[in-house]
């Protein structure tokens, strides 16, 4: 919970980014950390229910693809509809 943004308000040398001996330390907390992310990455393939995944691959693609084509659309025609050029109304359509 307390990281190196919280704790380095007292200037501890070994919880920021540095070079030299001062680096060494840092991988003190640089190489158990990268270990965590692997183990979560694994527990969380190891726990994947594939049986559901197959059956609810469909409804989510539909609801990804509608929830990304149908607002493009839906800005790009209405910025079409105030006056806006090609170029522009595919830029407001996609932010």
């Amino acid at each position: 919970m307390l990281g190196p943004t919280v704790l380095n308000i007292w200037a501890i040398p070994w919880l920021t980014q540095a070079t030299g001996p001062i680096q060494l330390r840092s991988q003190l907390f640089q190489d158990p950390a990268d270990l965590g992310v692997v183990v979560l990455m694994f527990i969380a393939g190891v726990e994947t229910d594939l049986t559901m995944m197959r059956r609810t691959v469909a409804p989510a693609f539909w609801a990804a693809t509608g929830g990304v084509l149908l607002p493009m659309a839906g800005g790009y025609f209405l910025s079409r509809s105030y006056g806006f050029t090609v170029a522009e109304a595919i830029f407001i359509g996609t932010s």
